[in-house]
């Protein structure tokens, strides 16, 4: 996939082309942004396009009948010099799953157990030792490197300290805070935006076709993610978003009394947070997330004081953070259901 074939950023693919151009390729780049919004494929681009042996400043386009050897080698994820890093189960990794994850389209859909290990950055390490095969550039990829533990972190870090010659380090990341700011200050750091409702029609223009309606309610769901937008379009979430909305707007938390599930109470609680959030911007008269409940949130909105929407926003908040802190779900759940009922 070329730079053009990539659905916005157009300021991150403007100074990538320079930098091709100019061929002053730094040796590390933090490419950082929200999840979803095109990280990891431009990253693998801008791999490519290092390597294309048709174009200086790009790569083949996807559906070329003489893509180069390349190219072609990236794709499939086969390129003795290109390697992609991302978080895997122990099980994956023993089983060497990663590249088949890879082919698949699959490298982030991990759990949050998962996590890159010093064991993965030592591979890394022994593979830089040796002289590249065929490369113009060798490149190594990090994907969501913020999944790094701190001691594969700081392995890592003497990497970029003393970076072979010809060779880019890649890390993309949603939450670079989680990294040593020693490996920011050594990164070329590269921020992406999210998508623009226009992007994201444009986008979901390619995957079916949708109302107007229908666009900017997935757009405004996900926050310009694409990956974000495909989940929303998934038959499973219509599902359960229909049945977050019954809970809600019909008070029959019962539902969810006994459900206990990680993963379901979290996506519940971001329903909650933004109908919350919705519910307080209502009353101030500012823009819905939640486009589809305008009515519903309107209606809401009476109900409460600002006080109590500011406290309920923060309560929750705190909830979703009690999850990725591993606190009991059951003990959540209480919380964020008594919050509500109340």
């Amino acid at each position: 996939m070329s730079f053009s074939e990539i659905i916005g950023q157009q300021e991150v693919k403007e100074f990538l082309v320079k930098t091709l151009n100019n061929g002053r390729i730094a040796s590390g780049y933090l490419f950082c942004g929200p999840e979803g919004v095109g990280k990891t494929i431009t990253a693998l681009n801008f791999v490519r396009a290092m390597n294309c042996k048709n174009k200086v400043n790009d790569s083949c386009l996807s559906n070329s009948e003489e893509k180069c050897s390349s190219c072609k080698k990236i794709d499939i994820f086969s390129h003795p010099d290109i390697k992609v890093v991302f978080p895997v189960s122990k099980k994956m990794r023993d089983n060497h799953k990663r590249l088949s994850i890879l082919q698949e389209g699959k490298m982030h859909l991990y759990a949050k157990t998962d996590v890159i290990t010093i064991d993965d950055i030592r591979s890394i390490e022994k593979e830089l030792l040796l002289k590249p095969f065929e490369a113009e550039r060798r490149a190594i990829i990090v994907v969501d490197a913020e999944t790094m533990r701190k001691t594969a972190q700081n392995a890592f870090l003497k990497i970029l300290e003393e970076p072979p010659q010809n060779t880019s380090l890649i890390l993309t990341s949603s939450h670079p805070e989680r990294l040593l700011p020693t490996i920011c200050s050594r990164c070329m750091r590269i921020n992406f935006r999210r998508l623009s409702i226009s992007k994201m029609k444009e986008f979901l223009s390619t995957v079916g076709t949708f109302t107007d309606e229908e666009v900017i309610l997935v757009s405004r769901l996900s926050q310009g993610s694409i990956k974000k937008a495909m989940e929303f379009l998934s038959e499973e979430f219509i599902g359960e978003r229909k049945m977050f909305k019954k809970i809600v707007l019909d008070n029959e938390y019962d539902i969810l009394d006994e459900t206990y599930d990680k993963n379901t109470l979290e996506r519940f609680l971001k329903f909650l947070l933004l109908f919350s959030r919705d519910t307080y911007i209502g009353k101030l008269g500012g823009e819905l997330i939640n486009d589809d409940l305008k009515e519903q949130i309107k209606a809401s909105s009476h109900n409460y004081t600002i006080e109590e929407l500011r406290e309920t926003v923060r309560i929750l908040g705190n909830c979703l953070l009690g999850i990725s802190g591993n606190i009991n779900p059951q003990l959540i759940s209480n919380i964020a259901y008594n919050r509500i009922r109340d």
